[in-house]
């Protein structure tokens, strides 16, 4: 049975509802007092992930609210789903699917999901105390991007790493403030007597030669050793892990934070409220 005729039939179900309700005038009086003679009619239809069932929000009792009822290709007898079914529901406009279809991702309670259409099986990939959402996949369907607290990260999906894309802080971090108290000392080096005053002998000429030889050495030493610390420096410096490039949003909000689809760039909004 097609879409459409699934979707006449739920049409049906809500004329019948209206049918077996009892007949009556009906005047502008009590239609204004009691606007439920019209009886209910199914809501928010949505298709299950597969295909196979229709679930949408019905309330023939004329209960407090509407309840979540299905009907599938099978069986065309409304049912109220139970507890677990409603825990488990995946709709098909609730799933991200990849170019090939097949796989896809959603976002249920604040984590996300991927499942592998072929087998069936389905991971949680991502379980924290916050909010994720918004997953889709990107890097040539290789990875899963999702936010998180107004940030970017992506799962890969053949390694389960999870890397991030973006850094964005809410607060400006200003310089630490940090009293430096310079304190200056005056040396007492000694007093210098009202003595004979001592003559000073002026170094001979090789004493000068031995004297420009130990500086030589000495600068010698000093450069040897910065070359060593460059050195060692490029080489740290290439195995650091490249930071992310922090993006100031003060006050702000983000919104619209998504990747583009060659993953080159990332676009957002920012908005604040007046």
């Amino acid at each position: 049975m097609s879409k459409r005729m699934i979707t006449a039939l739920l049409l049906l179900i809500s004329f019948t509802s209206k049918a077996q309700q009892k007949l009556e005038k009906l005047t502008v009086e009590k239609i204004m007092r009691d606007p439920k003679w019209m009886g209910t009619s199914p809501s928010r239809v949505s298709w299950s992930q597969n295909g196979q069932v229709l679930y949408f929000y019905w309330n023939p009792d004329n209960a407090t609210s509407d309840s979540i009822y299905f009907i599938t290709l099978k069986d065309h007898t409304p049912k109220k789903a139970t507890f677990l079914q409603k825990q488990n529901l995946v709709t098909d406009d609730s799933v991200t699917w990849n170019t090939a279809r097949t796989a896809y991702v959603f976002e249920k309670d604040g984590d996300i999901f991927f499942t592998d259409a072929k087998t069936g099986k389905t991971k949680h990939i991502v379980e924290t105390p916050g909010r994720e959402r918004n997953p889709q996949f990107s890097f040539s369907d290789s990875k899963v991007v999702y936010n998180s607290d107004q940030n970017l990260y992506a799962w890969d999906i053949s390694t389960g790493e999870t890397m991030q894309l973006t850094n964005m802080q809410s607060q400006l971090l200003g310089p630490t403030n940090q009293s430096q108290g310079a304190q200056s000392f005056r040396g007492g080096g000694g007093v210098v007597g009202r003595g004979s005053r001592v003559e000073e002998t002026p170094p001979s000429a090789a004493q000068e030669q031995w004297l420009k030889n130990d500086q030589l050495q000495y600068f010698q030493v000093l450069k040897e050793r910065k070359d060593k610390k460059d050195a060692a420096d490029l080489y740290n410096k290439n195995l650091e892990k490249k930071q992310l490039r922090t993006i100031q949003i003060g006050d702000r909000n983000v919104q619209g934070l998504m990747v583009s689809p060659d993953s080159r760039f990332v676009c957002y909004r920012l908005t604040k409220i007046a």
